[in-house]
């Protein structure tokens, strides 16, 4: 069912594009973000509700600075979607019924004023971090504008698994339209025929101590033969190792 999902949302993005106008109130940046031209070597792609996420930004920072090498500009630069509801309501494999989405509901303005807030997100004062939050519309009417809820006869429980995948879905390429027009309007984009390693997670999970043994950014860069225009060797065997702890809920139960 996911590879199906996956396969009707490919069809469907070479006629639909995602695009993000920097100038739109759904976007903050912070100052970091934009005056900074220098091509970022790493790139964090956070996408999914902010449930946790300001009781761990601090961290999430130290760990993505000891990764990228520290400095007053460390080479990486975090891109951020959200919705204005601090987390879903869907129906999934461990809740299999769904819940009153207000219970969680915020409105967009006041997440982005909480994004802003270097208390709440480490990454906003001398980082770069640029996030868009947008109202939710519901997995349901996501799933529709990709033609996948017949997907959903593949499901068990009766749950509508495909429309909360197509959320997933949605999500991440919306973070990842994010980051291609933040990066050409700012003239840092990476070089042609490069590759720069991206690290993908929601805004509410750490990576645990496993990744101690990968933190050095130059490694990465050899290990996915990034700015080689090729893709290199695989990641030293201790990087597969790590394992994810979550923050604000069941590891997997998010968007």
């Amino acid at each position: 069912g996911l590879l199906l999902c996956v396969l009707a949302m490919s069809q469907v993005g070479r006629t639909q594009r995602v695009s993000t106008d920097l100038s739109d109130p759904s976007v903050i940046e912070s100052r970091l973000a934009q005056t900074s031209s220098r091509p970022p070597q790493m790139l964090v792609y956070l996408a999914g509700h902010l449930r946790a996420f300001p009781l761990i930004s601090a961290q999430m920072k130290a760990l993505l600075d000891a990764i990228a090498g520290g400095g007053d500009d460390p080479p990486y630069a975090v891109y951020m979607h959200t919705w204005d509801q601090l987390d879903h309501g869907d129906a999934v494999w461990w809740r299999h019924n769904t819940q009153d989405p207000k219970a969680h509901s915020s409105n967009p303005e006041a997440i982005r004023r909480a994004l802003r807030n270097t208390t709440l997100n480490a990454f906003f004062a001398d980082r770069r971090f640029v996030a868009r939050v947008d109202p939710h519309p519901g997995s349901a009417a996501i799933s529709e504008q990709y033609g996948t809820r017949e997907l959903n006869r593949v499901c068990a429980h009766r749950i509508a698994c495909i429309d909360h995948t197509a959320a997933q879905l949605h999500e991440l390429r919306i973070v990842h339209e994010l980051a291609r027009d933040h990066l050409r309007a700012r003239g840092a984009s990476p070089a042609e025929g490069g590759l720069t390693p991206v690290l993908k997670s929601r805004p509410d999970v750490l990576l645990s101590d496993g990744w101690k043994s990968h933190q050095s950014l130059a490694r990465m860069q050899k290990a996915f033969g990034a700015g080689e225009g090729r893709r290199g060797g695989r990641p030293p065997r201790e990087a597969a190792g790590g394992a994810w702890a979550g923050a604000g809920g069941p590891a997997g139960t998010g968007t």
